[in-house]
């Protein structure tokens, strides 16, 4: 009776991740492997979808990699197809990529993003001058949020209180031997750009709300695999 549980439950992730991975198996059949990809896969993507997103999937493939660096897939897992890119969960994003710089921005109807990555080696030897190069790699942008794993901490800064936020939360955080170490997850930041102050506030407001909905689903699928353990 446990396996068939098992079972059952391997089978309600397989339904949930099958839109977002390219392989597919036989629900009747399902070896310890594939069960075991089968959690793997399904972790990390609930994870990524727990944010107001938007799924890209991409026709050129080289773009996958930018897409999903740019959505803080904190796992490179090769059989995910698609990238879960952060927005207001309002509108559909338009995605522009430099192909010389393996970047990507992405721009909503009120704000335009941009991922601005950090050198951990450079950032440790001098987070001061790190930092502010960082800036410069979009120096008409309005506010910055800090990348932390697969999310932004929330609060957005001007650039000037940046580099001070960043240095705070290294010595904070600065014990390696512990999981919250800073370079475990302080990936670098977003820079936001927008026309009128009003339009940061529209996007803030329009991703909390998709945040609360996207909330409101997850518990659904929860319930469904709570479900499944039942059966």
């Amino acid at each position: 009776m446990a396996n068939n549980k098992k079972q059952t439950i391997h089978k309600a992730r397989l339904d949930l991740i099958r839109p977002y991975v390219d392989f597919n198996y036989d629900k009747r059949y399902l070896s310890d492997y594939q069960k075991r990809k089968i959690k793997t896969y399904y972790d990390v993507i609930v994870k990524l979808k727990a944010r107001p997103h938007y799924v890209y999937h991409p026709r050129k493939k080289e773009r996958l990699k930018v897409a999903q660096q740019y959505s803080q897939h904190e796992v490179y897992l090769k059989g995910l197809k698609v990238a879960f890119v952060p927005t207001d969960g309002k509108t559909k994003p338009k995605l522009k990529f430099d192909a010389k710089n393996k970047t990507m921005s992405v721009s909503g109807s009120h704000v335009k993003s941009k991922n601005l990555s950090f050198d951990m080696q450079k950032l440790i030897e001098n987070p001061l001058e790190h930092v502010k190069e960082t800036l410069k790699n979009d120096p008409t942008a309005k506010n910055f949020t800090l990348q932390a794993g697969a999310f932004e901490i929330p609060g957005a800064m001007e650039a000037d209180f940046v580099p001070e936020e960043i240095i705070a939360r290294m010595r904070k955080y600065g014990d390696k031997d512990k999981n919250n170490y800073f370079g475990n997850w302080l990936y670098g930041l977003k820079s936001h750009t927008f026309k009128k102050q009003a339009d940061w506030h529209e996007y803030v407001t329009a991703r909390r709300k998709a945040s609360d909905k996207l909330k409101k689903e997850a518990e659904k699928q929860r319930r469904k695999i709570r479900k499944a353990r039942k059966k």
